[in-house]
């Protein structure tokens, strides 16, 4: 019973997040499921998406609207070029909220997005949300979950959120009814194989934007864009935009995502990453004895019987009951929790860094 104690106690030690600071509020870290997919966002950039998909990238997510007037002048040539160069594209609304109605400002993102050629199952619409235009947290929370809403009803998909814990736990004090829509992560940190840190109301994230003005891609210009990942591989990438259009994956003819997705609920069916489960969710497997690490050290270790896997991207695992096996454990938990702490401390500093140098936007 005493070797049980000291696992369990350890293994409540690296299951915890990161210290809550006046950046991060009740944020947790959650490393990437498995392999990564990756992409940028954009907005007036001139981009040649051939060249862009050519070099191995994966997905973008263009601005389309801000408010209830404003028009992203490149939109309509970003949203036609990405599909025709095989890019998984999505886009994004700027969110303000009162005295915008939000489900006029809804309205207007559909609207743009038509008017540019519309959308199709497969393609993420996405909700900004980073600036609280000087209104109380509970009038900001109601107008964004009535574009969410609204966006759902009107299209059909289900839209992605663009938070980050300062915004979403420290400004608006972690409101629900979010959870429900995918989680677009903000950390500024670099990305894999480091982990973002997420608002403690989402279980997992499906994308994250580890870089804001800081990167270089293909056909991009110059190297001040911003980065971002999908947390899981092409594949899952394009299975999750159809299922959040209601199209099932097998209907699809798109092989079952292998990681990434969060849990499986019945052996294979796609369950929405960043949406909260029954079972609280996450990025843990169900099958969590299978060795599968990728980007940002998720996946489980193929130790044995133990097969312990870890918020956080810890994995360790052991065999039987006895001492060795605990004793392996053990060590393996307290390179975990010194790990953790590193990517912590990293995390805050370039956090820190890029709101000194980006001060237009809450991050």
């Amino acid at each position: 019973m005493l070797h049980r104690l000291v696992l369990v106690t350890a293994l409540a030690s690296c299951a915890q997040g990161p210290v809550v600071g006046e950046d991060q509020a009740a944020s947790v870290s959650v490393c990437a499921a498995g392999p990564t997919a990756k992409g940028v966002d954009v907005s007036a950039e001139v981009v040649d998406w051939q060249a862009f998909r050519a070099g191995g990238w994966d997905f973008a997510i263009a601005k389309a609207s801000e408010g209830v007037t404003f028009v992203e002048s490149r939109f309509a040539q970003n949203w036609n070029a990405m599909k025709a160069a095989g890019v998984v594209r999505g886009a994004y609304c700027f969110f303000h909220s009162g005295p915008d109605d939000p489900v006029v400002e809804a309205d207007f993102f559909v609207d743009v997005v038509n008017q540019a050629g519309g959308y199709e199952p497969g393609d993420f619409l996405a909700l900004d949300l980073e600036v609280l235009d000087g209104n109380t947290p509970d009038v900001v929370a109601a107008d964004a979950l009535a574009w969410l809403k609204r966006v759902k009803d009107v299209t059909g998909i289900t839209p992605i959120i663009y938070t980050s814990p300062r915004v979403f736990d420290t400004l608006l004090g972690s409101p629900p009814g979010f959870s429900g829509y995918p989680l677009w992560d903000v950390t500024w940190n670099g990305g894999p194989p480091k982990c973002p840190n997420i608002p403690a109301s989402w279980p997992g994230w499906a994308f994250w934007q580890y870089a804001g003005d800081s990167i270089s891609a293909p056909g991009l210009p110059g190297a001040m864009n911003d980065g971002d990942v999908f947390n899981g591989s092409r594949a899952d990438l394009v299975a999750f935009g159809l299922s959040l259009a209601g199209v099932a994956v097998a209907d699809a003819g798109v092989a079952p995502p292998d990681g990434g997705m969060g849990p499986r609920a019945d052996g294979g069916a796609l369950v929405d990453a960043g949406v909260a489960s029954a079972d609280g969710g996450g990025v843990v497997a169900a099958d969590a004895g299978r060795g599968d690490a990728g980007a940002g050290g998720g996946g489980s270790s193929d130790l044995g019987s133990l097969g312990v896997t870890l918020t956080g991207g810890c994995s360790v695992g052991g065999e039987g009951d006895g001492w060795p096996a605990t004793a392996l454990v053990v060590f393996l938990l307290a390179g975990c929790l010194s790990s953790q702490r590193e990517r912590q401390r990293s995390s805050r500093r370039e956090r820190e860094r890029a709101t000194d140098a980006n001060s237009t936007h809450i991050y």
